[in-house]
């Protein structure tokens, strides 16, 4: 049991490129001072990111 619940927290722990661009969209919005205004300029890019099929990042912009 010790064992399943370990290897389940290391699959928590790892994170795919989508999930590390996202994280710095969001830590890009709350460093600025009109984070309404940049939110609005990662729209596009979050909801094309949530829906690509692509397995790295370097793979997403070649696509776009």
């Amino acid at each position: 049991m010790f064992v399943n619940v370990y290897i389940n927290n290391m699959k928590a722990n790892i994170k795919t490129w989508q999930d590390r661009r996202i994280n710095a969209i969001n830590r890009k919005i709350k460093r600025c001072s009109n984070k309404r205004a940049m939110a609005e300029n990662y729209i596009e890019e979050h909801f094309n990111i949530c829906n690509s099929k692509a397995k790295s990042k370097r793979e997403y912009k070649q696509m776009n």
